[in-house]
């Protein structure tokens, strides 16, 4: 009798412990099913908050660069603009007079296609035959540089008409205006042309380059993200390394 009621204690024994070791494995079962669950759906939001800060990067970015290829395209398209620089750049004398009328003329036009966007600091427009330029912005008055001699040149040539990127290694505007002299600028070029399709000279508008790349900068995210920004050639644009400071390009 004794033998089997302790035969039935070390059944029940057995049977408990089998059921606090099933116990305990479906509490862990179940414990890294939900972990499981929890590492899925904090991933799946982070992935989706990435895509989204990035989608809303590049919108902005977008946005700005639309934003200056306007302005530039309204430049070219202004023929008061154009045949005021043209006869501007093609007298060969004029008295101080008619020097004023002009520069005056090319003000007020330059401003005026500007806008009053201030986030588009300067518009230059130059002359492919000569180192005459005029423009309005952060620096208002005669620009005198031979576009051939510029860095910009070739690319500017190579898209007939496209735009084209650089980034500015003249701070010359932000010295004159009294802002920080040492604030890098980002620049849209187009070549334009006359009635016969020849090329005649180049229109630049200038952003700061920390404007442009702010929400790159200080991305609106839930994590702490480093955002880098390439161009379609893979090169990197922002931040700027040690390798692309001195030169820069992104063709559009």
């Amino acid at each position: 009798m004794k033998y089997t009621k302790q035969k039935a204690k070390n059944i029940q024994k057995i049977l408990f412990s089998y059921f606090l070791i099933s116990a305990a494995a479906l509490l862990i079962l179940l414990t890294a099913i939900f972990s499981g669950v929890q590492y899925y759906i904090l991933h799946e939001n982070m992935e989706n908050d990435i895509l989204r800060t990035c989608t809303s990067i590049g919108n902005d970015i977008d946005l700005q660069i639309s934003q200056m290829d306007n302005v530039c395209l309204n430049t070219i398209n202004s023929t008061a603009i154009k045949s005021a620089f043209s006869d501007w750049v093609s007298a060969d004398i004029l008295s101080l007079p008619e020097q004023l009328e002009y520069q005056a003329t090319l003000s007020s036009s330059l401003t005026s296609v500007k806008g009053v966007d201030s986030s588009i600091r300067q518009v230059n427009i130059y002359s492919m035959s000569s180192n005459k330029g005029y423009g309005a912005g952060n620096y208002t008055g005669v620009v005198n540089l031979l576009p051939a001699e510029q860095p910009w040149y070739e690319e500017t040539i190579a898209q007939h008409g496209y735009r084209h990127f650089d980034v500015s290694q003249n701070f010359l505007f932000s010295r004159k205006t009294g802002t920080d002299s040492d604030r890098r600028y980002i620049s849209l070029y187009r070549m334009y042309f006359d009635n016969y399709h020849n090329p005649v000279g180049f229109v630049e508008v200038m952003k700061y380059y920390d404007t442009l790349f702010l929400s790159a900068e200080s991305p609106r995210s839930n994590y702490d993200l480093n955002v880098i920004v390439y161009d379609p050639d893979g090169r990197q644009i922002y931040p700027l390394t040690n390798d692309n400071k001195e030169e820069f390009n992104y063709i559009m």
